[in-house]
């Protein structure tokens, strides 16, 4: 009876922890796959943090020169603070952010030798 009820318990804890679910947007630009991708339940306003990684279009990771990302809230001069780290993954950064509004904010992302993607994400 121990045994069953370790059992149990066991099988409860883990039916009840959820798989975080990552959500992703891309976009081509040039010879680049652009990709974002965060937790849409943890996308709050305050401090978190997300993904950019950059693709070549067969789909390989590649590092990119100059990478540099700004976020704005979608028509208002507020401005959030971002700053990008390296990860052990050649092409994946990780961007810490601090947002003090709920809403679409605006994703300036530059990279390489002029090259520029944007992307609206709404922020909770």
């Amino acid at each position: 009876m121990k045994i069953f009820s370790i059992l149990f318990i066991t099988l409860i804890i883990f039916s009840s922890c959820k798989k975080q679910e990552m959500k992703e947007i891309q976009h081509t630009v040039g010879d680049y796959i652009v990709s974002v991708s965060y937790s849409p339940d943890e996308f709050k306003k305050g401090y978190g943090s997300l993904f950019i990684e950059f693709r070549t279009s067969e789909n390989k990771l590649i590092n990119v020169e100059n990478l540099s990302v700004n976020a704005s809230m979608e028509g208002m001069s507020m401005s959030g603070e971002t700053s990008v780290l390296s990860t052990d993954t050649p092409g994946r950064y990780e961007v810490k952010y601090n947002f003090l509004m709920k809403g679409e904010w605006l994703f300036n992302i530059n990279f390489g030798n002029g090259m520029h993607a944007q992307f609206l994400l709404n922020v909770l």
